[in-house]
Parts: structure tokens; C-alpha cells; sequence
């Protein structure tokens, strides 16, 4: 409740310094329009002022400083004017907002400051950069020497931020809410983010309220944009900047696209402000801006409503008040402008398929919210959902063409919009085009509405009315049912899709990480996940992680992005000695090492695996060894959430999981550590290491077979490196290949490399729990370091596509993921562990009998059934007991799938038996005790029925021992 209130003490706060602004500087023919307007000027101002006097004196310091300063200023600016306030016209306004701040904001009410939402990468790094601005002023680099020993993870956004010029506005609003409230950044970026969406709302409301025929369109768009899917998605995936910059330029326009003659020279004032304003916050999107401004005035001289000399005549002063509020911060404005350009039309924009959404048809349902990105759909659905949003777009186009011509200011952006959006399709720049669909939300609706307004005016038949009404309202109806998907999903109650740590706002991730002491010490981190190390080190100094070095990486970056613009750059010519000698000192800590994969053919540059996937593996892995701090010795150790990975599975209760836990280096035995490596790299790495099928596991995500559990997606190669291990060890690995969708679904030839590569023993299709043969760790750099090889590179899941989604974009994958298949559990357990597992002894409910832990399989699919090999290892307690074994053999394509069915006890066939119905059964006497490897072989496997595609012989009933 407390963080929901912090949305609307800042929505407030905003709306009185935005409203005595714009009620002073603007005309007073439109106050419904001044008090939609205030938010932005509010936040506006703000950023502005925090910005300005950070260069001097901390935001700490100086944010309590700027709220008293303009609460003061607003409370004599309200006196002097005394400006009504049209609350009767504002409360349906009013109303909307709140609704806005629920629909979005509700799951503040379950978590509190606890809710992490989709976890970001972004959000991360706003966090950091916020920590750093709040304890430091921006003109004052970092030590070098804290640099290097890690003292504090935001120093380095220095250097992200301010060294090479990059926009930091919403990082300083974040920065003074956080010195108001005391709150971490973490607590605090979600009401944050959430009270920028009430702004934006509020601008893109004033900008189609022209005058006060627009009252009720200005309503509806309000209405409609507080349940947009995509705006929605905006918030609550945490895209802070663009939030803030499209509330931003839906208030500068709204005040610059006027006529000169029409105004005062007050509401120049005010257009400088907000031009400055949405410079700071987002200044991509400030072409925009201004080419709306000279779109509307060319319009306005042709159909000779204005004269040349007035526009020209207006130019300068806002130009003018626009440097005097952006003031000091201009170069930053030019150089991320810069720097985005150059960005959003090199090589890496394109993407190579990490943003299809908008490549191929289904961009028409995903626009309108009538289907969710990463929501699984019907084809005939999708079809209807592609149809019904084309007709839409054309028809809102087609608005987009006459409001521009009647110069309406929504229009004239919308088209703009349409036009570049266009552009940048033909270009094949997907990352561009799937964020200029969430720029284009607000004036999209905005132009929608417009053309409604329009028809319905012009209806006379009450019945073509009724119509227009329900369509209007079914449309919004779906996009909320989208905008619902996207804020249940920011629970993080589950993993797959969007979200980057799952169960974190529920299990209390940002409250444990509170709960971590500050410790002055070294700290060492298993965090493999990019958003969750830095989340760790928003709130611990002097952490270092054991799979990468990710903050060092931000100093491997800005070299890239920043080497041509450094010559622009004040802060780059004074610093950037530096910045060179800190990338050398980060550099010089990790060598490069080769881990053996001890493969005797191979291709060691991995060049195979994008043309044949059984190619051979790798000679040797490299990866960079840190030179301190040392695993080897005792330190404290935060380990993650077996939730949230698959590694160490094996030694966790589910009583026992927690987001994190600190723990210490030896507090585990045989802990397994994943290490970023050429050919296993994680899941954020760049689209060529996915495309490759390098990638080594992916983000968690919802365990189909077993409720409430989760898997990863598995590539090739992964390499872990092992914290207080033992001399002889075993791996385990719970794998599976149901899932595959490649009508094959066998399982892998896998094997384990550490001294020494030993294979599983692998055999059949569908899932397994394997154990590998006895090895011993291969030492590096005095470290114990062991390999999964799976023995093959991975497949995309294969695609059907309709008629419809076929028509363009067919090279854009849903799912552009190239894996082995999936896993449960990857654990390194002791030779002492392994011999005193107790095998259970039987099998028959499924799948509930294979999550036993102690039981060792391979060739099972989850539900029972089986393909033409499947192994078990069971316990034989009595000396002289009965192997029972019953399995059914199905009619498949009109006949008996297997003629026989064999059935092994230790690689050794006691009995076969021919096929004459459907149940099979043994049961044989057998001598000996302990652990017993049970196999069924059968001669022949058929697919099941569409759309299931697995290859089955048959399904167990019962295996298992009897007195």
C-alpha cells in the first residue's frame, strides 16, 4: 500500500508544480488542457533543476533542496495567479488516472516495494546509475582505485553515464525520489515508473484536447491508453527513458504546435522548458519533436493560416529558452542523439532475430493488444487477431492522412511515426521498429479516436452508431486483455517469456538483498543472471562474480560506443586517460585460459555447428580465469535460488529455497559455478552466440511435466566451475528431450569432461536422470573446473505458419532459440554420495515416480511411455526376488507399434516375448541384490497422434521387485 501511495504522492507533487508552471506561462482558454498538462511541466522541471545542481553537490543533498525550492515557487506562483482549477471537468480525468495507476500498478498492493516486475536489465542498470547519482555530484569521477577492487558497483556507471555523454534524466528523477524517501533504488523504480505513465496519459489527453469539442475523445484516449497492452508493456518492462520521453513529447508538442499569432510569448517559455525536459529524458525521440513542429507550420503556411516571418519569428526564442534550461546538459543531449543514430542503423540493430515480433504479420495483432508478445496462441486466432488489426492500422492511417491535413497535432506525430516505421521494416531494423510500436501507442489511439469522432458525428442511423460504439468498446476490451497478460506476467510467478528472474517479487528479492549487511569485505557471487549480479550489486560492495566480470564488461562497452564521439565529448577529452588506464587494471585481472575438451576430432572454431549440427564439439573451451579474488579460499559466498537455475538442485529442499542466500565458499561441497566461456556463454550474449547455438542455458521457465517446478533450454557446451570439491566425483543430470518438437526426441549422446571426458549412459528417448562414471576435476590455475558436453549442437523448434503469417517475414523465428533440449538438475555430487543412494524399488505412477531423486533412468518420457530403448536402475533388496514388469503396446497407424519386447537385467536379456495383445508382462525370478539396471528393448516406434510427435513402442504399467 505504502509503495502505491509513493505513485500518487509523486503524480501529486508533479500536477501542483505542473499546473502553477503552465498556469502562469500558458493563455488560459483551456484549463482542462493546463491541468492535463501539469504532470509533465512537473516532472519537467524537476529533472531539470536536480540535474543542473548535481553537477555541484550530490542528489542526496540537492533533491530535498529542488522539492522545497519549486513547492515554494509553485505555492507563490498559485497565489499570484490564482488560477481556477476546473475540478468538475478534471474528475472524470481524475478518475481514469487512478484507473491507470491500478491496472498497472496493482501487484504493488501484493509485493509492495518488493515488486521487481519483468527484472530488466534496464531496470537494473537505472537502479545503479540512480545509486550513483544519489551519492555522488556528476562532475566528480570515481577513484581508480575503488574501481578496481569493486568498492562500489555504481562507480562504473560513471562511466556508462557521464563519461560518454549518455542521456541520465530519468536516473536523477529516480535519484530524488530516493532522497525523499530513504527508499534503495530497487524499492523505489516501480512507483517511479508507474507515476511517468500517469504522465504520459495526461499529455497525450492535453494533446488531443485542442479545444473543447475534443473533451470527450481527449477522455476516451485516456481511457484507452490506461489500458493499452503496449503502454502497459513499456512500464511494466521497465523501459524507464522512453516512459518519461513520450510523455514528454506529447507535452511539447501539444505547446508548440500553434500558431506564433495565437499565443503569448509566455508559452515559448513553456515550450523551452518542455523541449529541455524531454531532451533529459529520452532524447531520441526529440526528432520527433521537431519535425512535427515543421510539418504543422509548412502545413499551416500552405493553406495560409500563418506567414513566414511569424514561425520564423518564434523559432529563436524557443531555441533560446530551450538552451537555458538544458543549460550544462547539452552535450549530453547531442552526443546519446549521436550515439543512438549510430546505434539504430548499424549491423546491431537489426537484431538477427531477438525482436521479430514486428517482422512479420502478427506486428498487426501485437499493436492493438489483440495478442500478447510471448503468449501462446491458436493459428485460426492469430489469423482473425492479424486481419482485424490491418483493417484497424489502415483505417487509423487513413485518420493519421486528414488530421494532418487539418493539422491536428496527434496526427501530424502519428504520421510521422507510420512513416519511419515503415522505413525502418524495409531496412530489416527490427529493434527499432519493436520499440517505435510502443512510441507509436499514444498517437495512434490518439489519431483511432480522432476518426471515431469523426464517424460517429457523421452517423445518422441510431443502429450504425450502436456499432461503432461496440466496436470500439470490443477493441479496447482485447487490448486490456493483453495489458492484464502483461501485468500478471510482471509478477514474476513464473519463468519463460519476458521475465528475467522469476519468483523474485515473491519470494522477497529486494527485502533479502536489504537484509545483506554492506560488508566492507570481499564478497563472492554464483549470480549467473546479468539483471540479478547487478541487483546484488546495487546493495554489496566489493562483490565479485565467479561467472563474469559484469561491471568490468560496462568498461569493455563504452570503448566501443564511445571512440568516434570522444572528440565532442568535455568529459571524454578530461577523463579519458582514465578511462583507458581503468580498462587496462580490469583487463589485466583475468587471463585467458583454454579448458581441455579432450576431443579428439573437433572443430575448435565452432564453424560446424552453423551448418551441421552432429558436427563434433570443440578442441578446447577458453574462458578468463580472475586472478583474485581466490575461490580457494573462505569467503563469504551469496548464492542464488535453485528456482532460478538448475544447477545444485540435487542438495535443496523446496522448504529451503530463497531468492538468495549468503553463505560462504565452504559451506558446500561440490558447488557447482557456472563460468561465461566461448562455447558456453549465457543467455544474454549477442544474437551470433544464440544463433550459433552457444548459448548454454537459458532463462527458467514453467516445467510442463512437473507443476510448479521449472527447466532451462540447454545448448552444447556448458562449463562450471566446482567451489570445495571432493577428489572423485559424479555428475548428475536430469534431462529431457519431450519436449523437442523434432519428431525424434532422442536423447544425446552426453558426456562429462574434467581430467578426463566419460560418457552417460545414455539410451532411448524422452527424459532421463544420469549419472555420470567416476572422474576427477581438471585443475586450472589451482582451481577444480568439469564440463557438460551434450554431444550434439542445438535444433530451432520447428514452425507452422498459416497462410497469413507465411505472407512476409518467414526468416523471423517466434522462438529464436537453438537448443539440446531442456534440463531439470545439473549437480556434481561426491563417489561417497553416489554409492549411498538408495534406488527405490519400483516404478508405475507417472511422472510422479521420476522427481525421486535417487532414481537413476534414461529413455522415459514424463507420462510412461516409451521408445525402443529405456533403462532403469532399481533396488534389489532380497537375495532371490521377482522382477514384475508390465507394459502396454498401442495400436498406432492401424497396427500393433512393436512384435516383441525383451527385457534385460544388467545388460543381460533374461526373457523376450512376442507381441499378441496389447499388455505384455514379466515376471521373472532373480537372484543377486542391490542395484539392478532394468532394460526393455522393443523392435519398432511410431509417433502419436498429431499434434503429439513423439516416437513411442510402448507404456510402463509397472516396473519394480517383489518378494
Amino acid at each position: 500500500m505504502l509503495a502505491f501511495g509513493l505513485v500518487i504522492a509523486i503524480a501529486c507533487f508533479w500536477s501542483f508544480v505542473g499546473f502553477a508552471i503552465v498556469s502562469t506561462l500558458l493563455s488560459r482558454r483551456n484549463l482542462l488542457q493546463t491541468a492535463l498538462l501539469a504532470p509533465a511541466a512537473g516532472a519537467g522541471a524537476t529533472v531539470l533543476l536536480v540535474m543542473t545542481l548535481n553537477w555541484l553537490a550530490p542528489v542526496r543533498i540537492v533533491g530535498p533542496i529542488v522539492t522545497v525550492l519549486l513547492l515554494g515557487l509553485s505555492i507563490w506562483l498559485v497565489r499570484r495567479k490564482r488560477t481556477p482549477v476546473p475540478f468538475r471537468r478534471l474528475a472524470p480525468f481524475l478518475a481514469v488516472l487512478l484507473l491507470a495507476a491500478l491496472a498497472n500498478g496493482y501487484p504493488m498492493f501484493r509485493f509492495g516495494f518488493d515488486w521487481i516486475s519483468y527484472g530488466n536489465d534496464d531496470m537494473a542498470n537505472y537502479c545503479l546509475a540512480a545509486k550513483f547519482f544519489l551519492n555522488h555530484n556528476q562532475f566528480a569521477p570515481p577513484s581508480p582505485q575503488d574501481i578496481i577492487l569493486n568498492r562500489d558497483g555504481s562507480l562504473f556507471y560513471w562511466y556508462s553515464n557521464v563519461f560518454i555523454g549518455m542521456r541520465h534524466g530519468v536516473d536523477e528523477v529516480l535519484a530524488w525520489a530516493l532522497s525523499l524517501t530513504g527508499l534503495s533504488a530497487p524499492q523505489g523504480f516501480m512507483p517511479v515508473i508507474v507515476a511517468f505513465e500517469l504522465t504520459l496519459i495526461a499529455a497525450t489527453g492535453a494533446l488531443v484536447l485542442q479545444s473543447k469539442k475534443y473533451r470527450r475523445a481527449a477522455l476516451l484516449v485516456c481511457l484507452w491508453l490506461s489500458l493499452s497492452a503496449l503502454t502497459t508493456l513499456g512500464s511494466v518492462y521497465q523501459l524507464f527513458a522512453q516512459v518519461g520521453g513520450i510523455g514528454g513529447l506529447a507535452a511539447a508538442v501539444t505547446v508548440l504546435l500553434r500558431r506564433p499569432a495565437a499565443r503569448p510569448r509566455s508559452e515559448l517559455v513553456l515550450g523551452g522548458l518542455l523541449l529541455a525536459s524531454l531532451c533529459t529524458f529520452y532524447p531520441e525521440v526529440l526528432p520527433f519533436a521537431v519535425l512535427s513542429y515543421a510539418l504543422y507550420h509548412a502545413l499551416s503556411i500552405l493553406q495560409r493560416c500563418e506567414r513566414v516571418r511569424d514561425v520564423a519569428g518564434a523559432i529563436g526564442p524557443v531555441v533560446g529558452w530551450w538552451l537555458v534550461f538544458v543549460n550544462v546538459s547539452l552535450p549530453v543531449t547531442v552526443l546519446t542523439l549521436l550515439r543512438q543514430f549510430y546505434l539504430g542503423t548499424g549491423a546491431e540493430a537489426t537484431g538477427r532475430g531477438l525482436f521479430p515480433y514486428y517482422m512479420t504479420p502478427a506486428a498487426f495483432a501485437y499493436m492493438w493488444g489483440f495478442r500478447a508478445i510471448s503468449e501462446a496462441y491458436r493459428v485460426f486466432l492469430i489469423d482473425i487477431s492479424i486481419v482485424a488489426g490491418a483493417l484497424l492500422f489502415g483505417v487509423a492511417m487513413a485518420g493519421a492522412v486528414w488530421y494532418t491535413w487539418k493539422r491536428q497535432p496527434v496526427a501530424i506525430v502519428c504520421l510521422l511515426m507510420m512513416a519511419l516505421s515503415f522505413a525502418l521494416f524495409h531496412a530489416g531494423l527490427e529493434f527499432g521498429l519493436y520499440k517505435i510500436a510502443m512510441y507509436l501507442q499514444p498517437f495512434l489511439l490518439g489519431v483511432t479516436i480522432l476518426t471515431w469522432s469523426g464517424l460517429r458525428r457523421r452517423v445518422t442511423r441510431r443502429f450504425a452508431g450502436a456499432l461503432l460504439i461496440a466496436g470500439l468498446a470490443g477493441v479496447i476490451a482485447l487490448g486490456a486483455r493483453a495489458q492484464l497478460f502483461y501485468t500478471v506476467r510482471s509478477m514474476g510467478v513464473g519463468g519463460g517469456g519476458l521475465v528475467e528472474i522469476p519468483f523474485a517479487s515473491r519470494d522477497g528479492l529486494i527485502s533479502q538483498l536489504e537484509r545483506i549487511s554492506a560488508f566492507r569485505d570481499v564478497t563472492l557471487s554464483d549470480a549467473s543472471d546479468i539483471v540479478l549480479a547487478k541487483l546484488e550489486s546495487t546493495y554489496r560492495g566489493r562483490l565479485f562474480f565467479l561467472s563474469q566480470d559484469f561491471l568490468g564488461a560496462n568498461l569493455l562497452r563504452i570503448a566501443g560506443l564511445s571512440t568516434k564521439m570522444n572528440r565532442w565529448n568535455p568529459v571524454a577529452i578530461i577523463f579519458g586517460d582514465n578511462r583507458e588506464e581503468l580498462r587496462h587494471a580490469r583487463a589485466l585481472n583475468r587471463i585467458r585460459t583454454v579448458f581441455d575438451m579432450h576431443q579428439v576430432h573437433g572443430d575448435s572454431n565452432g564453424k560446424a555447428a552453423e551448418s551441421d549440427i552432429y558436427a563434433p564439439g570443440p578442441k578446447g573451451n577458453a574462458f578468463l580465469f580472475p586472478r583474485s579474488p581466490s575461490a580457494n579460499d573462505e569467503l563469504p559466498l551469496i548464492k542464488g535460488d535453485p528456482a532460478t537455475s538448475v544447477l545444485n538442485r540435487r542438495a535443496k529442499g523446496p522448504s529451503e529455497y530463497e531468492s538468495i542466500r549468503l553463505s560462504s565458499t565452504r559451506a558446500a561441497q561440490n558447488y557447482l559455478t557456472f563460468v561465461n566461456s566461448e562455447y558456453g556463454q549465457p543467455y544474454h550474449s549477442d544474437a551470433s552466440g544464440q544463433s550459433r547455438g552457444l548459448v548454454s542455458m537459458y532463462q527458467v521457465e514453467d516445467d510442463y511435466f512437473f507443476h510448479g517446478d521449472t527447466m532451462q533450454s540447454l545448448g552444447r557446451v556448458s562449463l562450471f566451475r566446482v567451489l570445495d570439491p571432493t577428489r572423485r566425483v559424479h555428475l548428475v543430470l536430469e534431462y529431457t528431450a519431450s519436449l523437442n518438437q523434432d519428431h525424434q526426441n532422442r536423447i544425446p549422446q552426453a558426456s562429462v569432461i574434467g581430467a578426463t571426458r566419460e560418457m552417460f549412459p545414455v539410451v532411448g528417448r524422452g527424459s532421463a536422470r544420469l549419472v555420470s562414471p567416476v572422474l576427477e576435476l581438471q585443475q586450472i590455475q589451482g582451481s577444480g573446473y568439469v564440463s557438460l558436453e551434450m554431444g550434439t549442437w542445438g535444433r530451432f523448434f520447428p514452425e507452422q505458419r498459416s497462410f497469413i503469417m507465411s505472407l512476409w517475414g518467414r526468416q523471423y523465428r517466434a522462438d529464436n532459440r537453438r537448443i539440446v533440449g531442456f534440463c531439470r538438475d545439473i549437480s556434481l555430487i561426491s563417489d561417497d554420495q553416489y554409492l549411498a543412494m538408495q534406488a527405490p524399488r519400483a516404478i508405475q505412477s507417472f511422472p510422479g515416480d521420476l522427481r525421486k531423486k535417487s532414481l537413476e533412468y534414461s529413455g522415459i518420457y514424463e507420462d510412461g511411455w516409451v521408445g525402443e530403448s529405456s533403462d532403469v536402475v532399481l533396488q534389489q533388496d532380497d537375495g532371490d526376488s521377482h522382477l514384475v514388469v508390465s507394459v502396454l503396446v498401442p495400436v498406432l497407424e492401424g497396427r500393433r507399434v512393436a512384435s516383441w519386447v525383451a527385457l534385460l537385467v544388467d545388460d543381460r536379456e533374461v526373457e523376450r516375448k512376442p507381441v499378441a495383445s496389447g499388455a505384455v508382462a514379466f515376471d521373472v525370478r532373480v537372484a543377486g541384490q542391490g542395484r539392478r539396471r532394468i532394460s526393455l528393448r522393443l523392435d519398432h516406434a511410431v509417433s502419436l497422434p498429431s499434434p503429439d510427435s513423439r516416437p513411442v513402442s510402448a507404456q510402463i504399467r509397472y516396473v519394480g521387485f517383489q518378494p
